[in-house]
């Protein structure tokens, strides 16, 4: 019958297995190595005092929510956000980065008060097609924090 073991193997043989076609480097997935390899590269760290009071750029991410120690990477088109990041980038090389709300099929503007600082390690901005530019972050998760109270400024940052 069609479920009968072929001939070559019988009943109580060890079992072979086909060796994988693919070797898998288990490391590759931490590295984000495809943001490419020519990011620049961003030195200094900020440490914010713990149960200090300050105030930082806050990006707001739906269904993002980043741990310390954790790697964020990023590849932004908004033209305002990337201004923001920018700035960032030019200065401490710190934001904080809060989750939006989903609520069924719909994100709101309701975000989380706990977030997380968030440092920029690397990045690169490039020219897309039809001129349209994006700006690649590698940044890492830093500190919790709660937001105490938003603002909106001129620029368009909420801070």
């Amino acid at each position: 019958s069609s479920h009968d073991a072929p001939e070559s193997c019988q009943l109580g043989d060890p079992v072979r297995r086909a060796e994988p076609l693919v070797s898998y480097d288990t490391s590759l997935p931490a590295l984000h190595s495809y943001l490419g390899n020519d990011l620049e590269e961003l030195s200094g760290r900020t440490v914010l005092d713990d149960d200090s009071c300050q105030t930082i750029p806050i990006l707001s991410l739906p269904g993002v929510m980043l741990i310390p120690g954790q790697t964020l990477p990023l590849q932004l088109y908004n033209p305002s956000t990337i201004a923001m990041m920018i700035h960032i980038i030019h200065s401490d090389h710190t934001f904080g980065l809060i989750n939006s709300r989903f609520s069924g099929r719909v994100f709101t503007n309701a975000v989380d008060t706990i977030g997380t600082t968030v440092e920029i390690r690397s990045y690169r901005e490039e020219e897309g097609e039809y001129g349209v530019n994006h700006l690649i972050i590698k940044a890492e998760g830093r500190q919790r924090f709660e937001v105490l109270e938003t603002r909106t400024q001129s620029d368009g940052y909420v801070k």
